[in-house]
């Protein structure tokens, strides 16, 4: 494994670790559902910082994959997502 490879896996560890964080019993790895939710945030934010869409078409994005989250992982209530969205409710 390259150096580089190594740098970018801790901070990838350090990106799951602040995720994780919204939840301090979420000792297991992710779940496939929540590493979608995660990538699809850090999507956003690196094409908010790149200058590929604005701060108000990052804004309509974190709020649709909320939505579609809430109904894909909390169908039977209204908590905003579970723990699934950690992100997007300002823990970011």
């Amino acid at each position: 494994m390259k150096n580089a490879d190594l740098m970018f896996g801790d901070e990838c560890s350090e990106l799951i670790r602040k995720y994780k964080d919204g939840d301090s019993s979420h000792d297991e790895p992710l779940d496939g559902d929540e590493v979608d939710v995660l990538t699809e945030h850090i999507r956003n934010v690196i094409n908010l910082h790149e200058g590929n869409i604005t701060q108000e078409e990052y804004e309509d994005l974190e709020e649709r994959a909320s939505e579609i989250a809430q109904t894909r992982y909390c169908p039977n209530c209204k908590c905003g997502g579970c723990e699934t969205l950690r992100f997007n409710k300002g823990d970011d």
